[in-house]
């Protein structure tokens, strides 16, 4: 069978118009992380136990607020800045990131997105003085209703095909420029050896394991606290949200039944975001 019989094949069978679908829901990645991920308050309760505080909307005496910076224009690669707003009540953050590109590999280099979070209004326990060190947790939890758990097959999603990495960084400063931020903090992340996955895929049983939560770990001292235009004080952390090169390719091969790199028609494949709550747990 030639190739284009064999495309045709697949576009017209039921795995190929929901491919389909897929790749028409937008012309690039649009993660929209709301609610927590979002103009987020936190809940100071005692009795939270091992979930320590956890990102809600019941209270005010702790908050944070997020900046994405990612590159969307692969002419210019200029480091764009993406702040929260206001969506139905709801304060959301977009980040989007550019196509998976399985023709001009090159170009993926460019697609990771970085996240700041700024926690301001700590009780005195979770402030670091002198010399000391605290820890800080962030939770990651997908949702686990729309990425659907398959042992021998990847869909769209991020938590099926994307990777994580959280970072402090005592050096950036809160007005650092867009650039600056981005690369300093793309630099930890290339020479991270602990990115964090929801998917692992295991080679001896060729079969792939989705977890629904990540909770990475993060140290922090005084010199991870800022001070901003309003000399208010804050904790700033950093989290890298990427493809898994790995995954990324798998997938696409799977949904090209196995032609996706050279002979494949469609070169760039999206993913839809399925991260539902980030939690910020002070341990």
């Amino acid at each position: 069978m030639n190739l284009i019989k064999l495309i045709d094949k697949f576009n017209k069978s039921a795995k190929g118009k929901i491919v389909g679908s897929i790749l028409a829901f937008s012309m690039s990645l649009v993660m929209v992380v709301s609610v927590c991920l979002a103009y987020a308050w936190f809940a100071q309760n005692d009795r939270v136990g091992s979930n320590g505080i956890q990102i809600t909307t019941t209270s005010e005496e702790i908050n944070a607020t997020y900046s994405a910076y990612y590159i969307r224009n692969l002419d210019t690669k200029a480091v764009e800045k993406g702040s929260q707003y206001t969506n139905n009540g709801i304060a959301t953050l977009d980040i989007k990131m550019i196509s998976y590109d399985l023709t001009f590999t090159s170009t993926n280099q460019y697609a990771p997105v970085v996240l700041r979070i700024e926690v301001y209004d700590m009780p005195s326990k979770y402030v670091p003085t002198g010399n000391q060190t605290k820890t800080v947790s962030l939770v990651f939890e997908r949702n686990s209703s729309v990425s659907f758990t398959s042992d021998d097959e990847l869909d769209a999603y991020f938590s099926s095909i994307g990777q994580i990495g959280c970072y402090t960084n005592s050096t950036l400063a809160l007005n650092a420029s867009n650039q600056t931020l981005y690369d300093a903090i793309i630099d930890q992340y290339r020479a991270d050896n602990n990115i964090h996955k929801f998917t692992t895929y295991n080679q001896s049983t060729e079969l792939y394991t989705k977890v629904n939560s990540l909770n990475v770990s993060m140290s922090y001292t005084a010199a991870n606290l800022k001070t901003n235009s309003n000399n208010k004080s804050c904790l700033v952390m950093y989290v890298c949200f990427d493809y898994n090169a790995t995954l990324a390719q798998a997938y696409a091969e799977q949904e090209t039944g196995g032609i996706g790199n050279a002979n494949s028609l469609e070169q760039k494949y999206d993913m839809i975001n399925d991260i539902s709550f980030i939690t910020v747990d002070f341990n």
